[in-house]
């Protein structure tokens, strides 16, 4: 995981349980400002589209936000 200083850091066990253990319902992460619950997200929704790609499609955007967007990520 890259922290906001641009160095690696490993996961913590906490974050690593919670990137492979199969959500069926809603879950509420709760830390501290900087202590990776984004990262984790992150880390869990890659891992679950690379696991199964079939299972998830592309949402296109649509609505006047989607060419601010687009702009910020191209």
């Amino acid at each position: 995981v890259l922290n906001d200083s641009g160095k690696f850091n490993l996961t913590t066990k906490e974050q690593l349980l919670f990137i492979d253990a199969k959500i069926d319902k809603h879950q509420k992460l709760i830390g501290e400002s900087g202590s990776g619950k984004t990262s984790a997200i992150i880390l869990k929704v890659i891992l679950e589209l690379l696991k199964n790609p079939d299972n998830y499609e592309v949402v296109e955007l649509v609505g006047e936000k989607t060419a601010e967007l687009e702009k910020a990520y191209a």
